[in-house]
């Protein structure tokens, strides 16, 4: 499951391949190669967390940033170099810290500036003899983990965009990849010509070596091997929406609800009290 920086930073930021885009020089979205982009979100939202114990994250402040050169770019938490770059698509290589671990820890690169405070959660054992399901607090340490990989663009139209990736756990951590695609569509309001809405749906595959080691139970959690549970891969699904009105040259108003319905796999965990997340965040982005 992808969590915050891929769905707020995606949707407060355009999304794009480490070429000069195409675009109005005065829109914010249009960001020239070799210069600096950065902007401050100020508002009001959530991150849904379905653990057990785990606590929604709360969205306030959320910083983005980006730089794009002729072949590499930076975004945020995601560095990438592109080596094929056409009108209708491009591929990149991608460097990005996993999201997974964000829900068992408080201090991830996914909840910075977000209100919450560092450090980990406590790791000790659960007792299943309590009739207590294991949480976010009783399970074993989740560690954190890097991912690399492939993410292409495909241009469908000047407002329809596909963007698939492949990413593999090169930090050794849970030993397993996870694979995506999001199809958006962009409409232009018929009331006032500067407003975009964006409407978008997608998926998410995650290996067995993803979903057992975050959201399966083994050894690292308790004693009892009769209530170790060992998960297999699985698809969840998501789609949501996004809307950004300029309110002046340095300031716009942004909005985006994201819904996703958790895969069969993740909600047979004990860990897991809910089949689905809701996320939101209703904000003022000024821009640098």
């Amino acid at each position: 499951m992808k969590r915050l920086l891929l769905l707020v930073f995606g949707l407060l930021i355009s999304q794009a391949s480490a070429r000069e885009l195409e675009c109005d020089e005065n829109s914010p979205s249009c960001q020239r190669v070799g210069e600096w982009k950065f902007n401050l979100a100020l508002g009001y939202g959530r991150l849904d967390n379905p653990l057990n114990g785990g606590e929604d994250f709360p969205l306030v402040v959320i910083p983005n940033f980006s730089y794009y050169a002729e072949s590499w770019y930076i975004e945020n938490t995601e560095i990438g170099y592109t080596f094929i770059n056409d009108e209708k698509y491009d591929v990149s290589l991608v460097a990005t810290p996993n999201k997974e671990a964000s829900l068992f820890h408080q201090f991830h690169p996914s909840n910075l500036f977000l209100g919450i405070d560092g450090g980990p959660i406590n790791s000790v054992y659960f007792d299943p003899e309590r009739d207590l399901p294991p949480s976010v607090d009783t399970v074993g340490n989740r560690s954190f983990a890097v991912d690399a990989g492939l993410v292409s663009n495909f241009y469908l139209s000047q407002s329809m965009k596909l963007r698939v990736n492949w990413l593999y756990d090169i930090s050794n951590v849970y030993k397993g990849y996870h694979v995506g695609a999001d199809f958006t569509k962009y409409f232009s309001s018929v009331f006032f010509s500067d407003d975009t809405l964006g409407l978008g749906v997608g998926f998410d595959y995650s290996s067995s070596g993803l979903n057992d080691y975050y959201y399966g139970i083994g050894q690292k959690d308790t004693d009892y091997n009769d209530d170790f549970i060992e998960l297999n891969g699985g698809l969840s699904h998501h789609f949501g929406g996004s809307y950004t009105r300029p309110i002046n040259e340095k300031w716009r108003f942004n909005m985006f609800i994201r819904y996703q319905k958790l895969s069969r796999e993740m909600y047979r965990s004990p860990l897991v009290h809910q089949s689905s997340t809701f996320d939101y965040f209703i904000s003022a982005v000024y821009e640098f």
